[in-house]
């Protein structure tokens, strides 16, 4: 097998297929060692991702990181009108969802990935081209290797080369929105819950993390 991505998505795809015997590669331009600073990039874990970290073995090792979200509100900015909420007690679940920093999930599964012996990480790679036969692909790699595999996972983004090298067509809009996003300690963050505070023309997010901060993205609506 051959994932085309080194990210979360394509660590948790490989270790998923090493793990149930598929001798596997996980193929992508970046170094193996992340570059040096913090990245500010959060990710929010449902529960059904969850219960695939808990498979992959890695959940005990992020828990500490995870920050559970017991509770939604959303309100209109400049209202003085009660918050709308969903809580995760109304529907007897523990919690709605899990905010973390992106590079504390990545660095478990690569943890991981290196204690299977069925996965292999090939960074910096990349597939130039696939060919594909009756029972499987051949992919061509940037420095002149051929590998063959009975199925190529395509996780590598939004403006995937490896979908569009296997003719796969998509449909995009754009809207013409814009976002940041970045990390803030405030008074205002509690513990378990996200807020959303809904504008005209904009739209922020406050989503708390383990140690005191918040994730934050804003954005035109």
């Amino acid at each position: 097998m051959l994932v085309s991505g080194a990210g979360s998505a394509g660590l948790a795809a490989g270790l998923a297929l090493a793990m149930a015997g598929l001798r596997t590669a996980c193929i992508d331009p970046a170094p193996l060692e992340p570059p040096a600073g913090e990245s500010t990039r959060t990710v929010a874990l449902l529960p059904t991702s969850v219960a695939l970290l808990h498979s992959l073995g890695t959940w005990d090792r992020l828990r500490a990181d995870a920050q559970p979200i017991t509770e939604f509100r959303f309100r209109e900015a400049g209202s003085r009108a009660e918050a709308a909420c969903v809580r995760a007690a109304e529907i007897g679940a523990r919690a709605l969802s899990w905010n973390m920093l992106d590079a504390s999930l990545h660095s478990a599964l690569g943890a991981a990935a290196a204690r299977t012996a069925l996965l292999q990480r090939i960074q910096p790679g990349r597939i130039l081209s696939l060919s594909r036969r009756n029972d499987c692909v051949f992919a061509l790699l940037e420095d002149g290797r051929r590998m063959r595999a009975r199925m190529v996972v395509a996780a590598d983004g939004r403006h995937s080369p490896t979908r569009e090298s296997a003719g796969i067509r998509i449909r995009q809009w754009n809207r013409g929105r814009r976002a940041i996003a970045f990390l803030a300690s405030s008074r205002h963050a509690q513990a378990h819950v996200c807020t959303e505070i809904h504008g005209r023309q904009q739209t922020a997010a406050l989503v708390p993390l383990p140690d005191g901060r918040a994730g934050v993205v804003w954005r035109d609506s």
